[in-house]
């Protein structure tokens, strides 16, 4: 039980999770905007694959950077340096006759996964809070 207590541990668990959250919730934005851009003549759709990458920062200890296809559709700026995704757009295929690759069911049940897994992380992060909470109050 000591070594769940580890400051280290905690810290790097705390800062995996956090990680987690961010990729979520710019896969979030960049679902969303496929599904607006559904219509759009020639529109390519863009994910955000960041689950290996974050697999890979949690095994080697450290921080992979921001990484991104086009600047145009992700500015870096609007996150931190040091988070582990890559926006990545689709060019190889074209859904309909106009060019257009999204389809639309399969943006709603990525945008659901995504939710899914956005509320499990949140859930385990509430979980270390209160864990935390519960030894500074020495368990009162």
């Amino acid at each position: 039980m000591s070594d769940y207590l580890s400051v280290g541990r905690s810290d790097q668990t705390m800062s995996n999770l956090e990680r987690a959250l961010d990729g979520a919730a710019i896969r979030q934005k960049v679902i969303t905007n496929n599904i607006a851009n559904v219509d759009t003549p020639g529109y390519k759709r863009s994910d955000v694959s960041f689950q290996d990458q974050l697999k890979q920062s949690m095994r080697s200890g450290g921080s992979i950077p921001l990484s991104v296809t086009n600047p145009s559709h992700m500015s870096s700026s609007a996150s931190s340096p040091t988070l582990p995704f890559t926006v990545i757009q689709d060019t190889g295929s074209s859904f309909r006759n106009d060019g257009n690759n999204v389809d639309i069911e399969r943006e709603t049940v990525e945008m659901a996964k995504n939710d899914i897994y956005y509320n499990t992380a949140v859930q385990i992060l509430n979980g270390r809070f209160n864990y935390l909470r519960y030894v500074i109050e020495e368990g009162k």
